[in-house]
């Protein structure tokens, strides 16, 4: 869910890190700070109330559900509020923008079955394969929600939800593939296909990535990782202890925590990609708000302006 309420938004330390340093760690513009434009994204902090009072229109709101979009410019909305102000990426210029509702990310990129002369057939833009008897066998079984099962776009794995279970087929050997459980008494949840990748759900909760031939090759959170496409093969999650996971190739890991430098993050935003195919990520803790801006291509952290919370 990308909707996340910032009442409980109290921190539990401001403990200061050291920024990380390396090829595959996010590193932050400069020598830690903002820069000018840091200024100029909390320096416009009031407007009127219809009870007399003042309230910011470009704070972010602490008693409210918030999330990041995109349109031309950054937007940080509230929800019950119905307001938004727009944050400029390259400026940190703040102005107060007409509301937007929000709208779903952009879905994951992934593979749908057809018809192709006649044939169930896994398909990726001009590309099919064909469907063996038995994973035909079960998508005759979901008929009616065909349009659930879905398949990487390499093209190896099709996954089709089925009894209240989720049956992930190799289409070219007509064989399922088994995950292997991150423990013995877990037991499978959701099973979505992302680009060349599946993204797994276990219950008790815990998040793990796999590769379409079903080796596991990243592990994420407990639940709540938030997700978006990039392009057809790159995506993004958001994670619950405010790491963020590239996939595609190459691959990144960021600890947005130690790269921002402090460790006291309380509440994850949202994540939105912005112009440039890069991506905008929004963290609060105790004191501010701040959006990270990312570079998905190099797995760094480029720019990074805060925001005012509001009273």
């Amino acid at each position: 869910m990308l909707l996340t309420g910032l009442d409980a938004c109290k921190g539990n330390s401001e403990k200061k890190t050291e920024p990380a340093t390396g090829a595959s760690s996010a590193t932050s513009a400069g020598s830690g700070s903002a820069g000018s434009g840091a200024t100029t994204a909390s320096s416009d902090t009031t407007g009127a109330t219809g009870d007399g009072g003042t309230a910011s229109t470009t704070c972010v709101p602490r008693d409210d559900d918030v999330f990041v979009a995109f349109d031309k410019q950054l937007l940080v909305c509230a929800v019950e509020a119905k307001r938004c102000f727009s944050l400029d990426p390259e400026t940190g210029a703040i102005a107060a923008a007409s509301y937007h509702d929000e709208e779903q990310k952009r879905k994951l990129v992934s593979a749908t079955v057809e018809t192709r002369d006649g044939k169930p057939s896994a398909c990726f833009r001009d590309k099919c394969r064909v469907l063996g008897p038995n994973a035909r066998k079960d998508l005759d079984a979901v008929d009616a929600d065909r349009e659930e099962v879905a398949g990487t776009i390499d093209l190896v794995a099709l996954v089709v939800p089925i009894e209240g279970d989720w049956h992930i087929w190799d289409i070219a050997k007509d064989k399922r593939i088994e995950l292997h459980a991150p423990s013995p008494d877990q037991g499978l949840g959701i099973v979505s296909p992302s680009g060349n990748e599946l993204y797994v759900t276990w219950t008790p909760p815990d998040e793990r990535v796999y590769s379409s031939a079903g080796k596991e090759i990243a592990s994420l959170y407990n639940e709540g990782s938030q997700l978006v496409a990039l392009d057809d093969t790159h995506w993004a999650a958001l994670t619950g202890d405010h790491m963020l996971h590239l996939f595609g190739e190459p691959r990144f890991k960021i600890d947005l925590a130690e790269s921002l430098g402090y460790s006291d993050w309380t509440e994850s935003l949202g994540i939105t990609p912005i112009g440039g195919g890069n991506l905008a990520v929004a963290l609060v803790r105790t004191t501010e708000a701040v959006v990270a801006l990312i570079d998905p291509r190099r797995g760094t952290v480029y720019k990074r302006w805060p925001l005012t919370l509001c009273p």
